[in-house]
């Protein structure tokens, strides 16, 4: 990758203190940075929330579940807030190559979609807790039903983890300082834009 080694080092001389794992980032941005400072360490993260989930990919998991997506009926997201947005542009990419997708936004929704799906389908849970009590709720009522589930979040050892049939690990950092949900929501955006990018080879004519 020799546009992430360039930047990196790039970037070594000129922020020395982001130089260690995201987990342990303490504040990146702070009162003393320019614009500049600041370009270049949202450039940092961004690039080492990649880095971190890319690093994390069991790949044979992957194609498993780029399987799971191709074969469904229909792909239904779940999840709220910010990661209610990161699903809706991934919905919009499999509409454009015919995978039939959707999420709704209201709680009500997702719930009542939840109990109409059945085993032909295919549930993404996007929670960056894993402990969202109404994704659980959700996950439980598609446990019922035989959907498969996928779960992109950033801790195995969650409630939500144990009902799902695939847990796939998103960068992440507990801190809103630290940029925790920009982290979050790139390392998702990374592991569908993958997926993505799966299905397509799957389905060239």
């Amino acid at each position: 990758m020799k546009f992430i080694s360039e930047a990196n080092r790039a970037l070594d001389s000129q922020i020395e203190d982001l130089d260690k794992p995201i987990k342990d980032l303490n504040r990146p941005i702070n009162g003393d940075d320019d614009e500049k400072a600041v370009i270049k360490k949202m450039a940092f993260l961004e690039i080492e929330a990649i880095e971190e989930t890319k690093n994390e990919i069991d790949y044979e998991q992957l194609e498993r579940v780029a399987k799971l997506i191709n074969k469904a009926k229909q792909v239904v997201f779940f999840g709220y807030d910010l990661n209610y947005y990161i699903a809706q542009s991934t919905v919009y990419y499999f509409l454009q190559i015919n995978k039939m997708a959707l999420i709704h936004d209201a709680m009500s929704s997702q719930m009542n979609r939840a109990i109409s799906l059945d085993k032909t389908d295919v549930a993404i849970i996007i929670s960056r807790s894993g402990e969202n009590k109404k994704l659980i709720q959700t996950a439980k009522i598609l446990r019922k039903k035989g959907t498969k589930i996928i779960l992109l979040t950033s801790n195995k050892e969650t409630t939500l983890v144990k009902l799902c049939d695939e847990f796939i690990y998103v960068a992440n950092t507990v801190e809103f300082l630290n940029m925790g949900g920009i982290i979050f929501g790139v390392g998702c955006r990374y592991i569908l834009d993958v997926l993505f990018g799966i299905l397509i080879s799957y389905n060239m004519d």
